[in-house]
């Protein structure tokens, strides 16, 4: 292999692990406008979270529980329709057993805490028990193997009302996998139409490669941080994007920054930007961006991730880690639809975690922490990378976000 095929396979390789760290900058938030915010440090990760949550003014949940929107012909079928819908996800699964456990006595239903709207017009509660497999197929085959196809029992309320049934879904316990119905009322993008995000993200890589005396070396970091005010008709927006790089015959330095004002007079978008140092603002279209309304900026207008991916904690919820390549693999595929997936997980070690903090029912912050590792020896072609990707999101201010105009006509 010659050096320029070295160079090839480590710009391959950079490539990759760019796309990574970008994709993981944008997390769950959306995929149009990356939310994040950079915490490299010392400091033991019990006192970070410690001080994260204190700094988003603590964690709090207000869901309670939620009933089907549809109605179904019995319990049984409710039951089952319960696990197709709020524990398995996109996954498919086989029910292999419903068993009825009795209707729940008053004391048993007062325990649910179900609110006044759910009980009007309830007749009844059954417990019921369902048995059910996953179909796993290849996208868990890194979990252990007496974790594949191994039959899961699930417990599940179904409430009468006069001739129709419902199942009840109720608030996610620690430890287990959250629901659909959670999941859909923490990312209801209304929620977020008045918010302020404060975000980075920062990451260091260093990657070298050796074929027959020859070698080449990159070190790369690369930044941002990012402000977004949303309100009513008016969005503001700073993002500063830095990115370092020397080795394989480059020496580069960027810096680049960039502000966007937007906002609908009588029923028009207008949009400004100011780029760099520039004091000068410049009048331009939002669909030369590709957006047709302010509505599509807010966070989670049409993001959608499987919310089985998601472990409930006492401050939210996480990626749990057998779900963590399943996750990638969903995050990765558009930004690299070029190149085979498995081939691309396959060359890479990946340690990670994704915490997402719940306040008074919305998302108020997010973590995470990516390292990955690649060290390759074949057909006498050494090449090692590490690469370490520390994000950090926050979000304040729900309802009393107050976006003006950064500059006089």
């Amino acid at each position: 292999m010659k050096t320029g095929s070295t160079k090839k396979a480590l710009t391959k390789v950079l490539a990759a692990s760019m796309a990574f760290s970008l994709v993981f900058a944008s997390g769950c938030i959306g995929d149009k406008i990356p939310f994040l915010s950079g915490c490299f440090g010392k400091d033991s990760e019990a006192k970070k979270e410690a001080d994260f949550i204190d700094s988003i003014g603590g964690v709090s949940e207000t869901y309670t529980g939620a009933v089907s929107e549809q109605s179904y012909e019995n319990a049984e079928v409710a039951a089952k329709a319960f696990v197709e819908e709020e524990v398995v996800g996109e996954t498919d699964c086989e029910i292999e057993n419903v068993e009825s456990k009795g209707t729940l006595s008053d004391a048993e239903v007062s325990q649910l805490n179900l609110t006044d709207d759910i009980k009007n017009g309830m007749t009844s509660v059954e417990k019921l028990e369902v048995e059910y497999v996953k179909d796993n197929g290849t996208a868990y085959m890194s979990a252990a193997p007496d974790t594949l196809n191994k039959t899961q029992k699930v417990t599940v309320y179904v409430i009468k009302y006069e001739s129709r049934f419902k199942y009840y879904s109720p608030a996610p316990i620690t430890g287990n996998t959250i629901t659909k119905s959670y999941y859909d009322s923490i990312f209801n993008a209304e929620k977020y139409k008045n918010c302020t995000y404060k975000t980075t993200m920062e990451m260091e890589m260093d990657l070298s490669a050796s074929y027959q005396g020859q070698s080449q070396s990159a070190e790369m970091t690369m930044g941002m941080s990012q402000l977004i005010q949303y309100s009513e008709n008016k969005i503001y927006m700073e993002q500063t994007i830095s990115y370092k790089m020397s080795g394989m015959g480059e020496n580069m330095v960027e810096e680049e920054t960039i502000c966007a004002y937007m906002e609908v007079v009588e029923g028009e978008i207008v949009c400004y930007v100011k780029t760099g140092d520039s004091t000068e603002w410049y009048e331009g279209s939002l669909s030369t961006i590709g957006f047709d309304d302010l509505d599509e900026l807010t966070p989670f207008y049409d993001q959608y991730l499987d919310y089985s991916y998601f472990t409930k904690t006492d401050y939210g919820f996480e990626i749990s880690d057998e779900n963590a390549k399943q996750f990638i693999e969903e995050t990765l595929s558009d930004s690299l639809g070029a190149m085979d997936m498995d081939e691309m997980l396959d060359m890479f070690s990946i340690d990670m975690f994704a915490k997402y903090y719940v306040s008074q029912g919305v998302l108020s912050g997010m973590r995470e922490d990516v390292t990955m590792k690649l060290d390759m020896n074949e057909e006498g072609m050494k090449m090692k990378m590490s690469a370490d990707v520390v994000a950090e999101m926050s979000c304040t201010n729900y309802g009393t976000t107050v976006v003006t105009k950064p500059f006089t006509e």
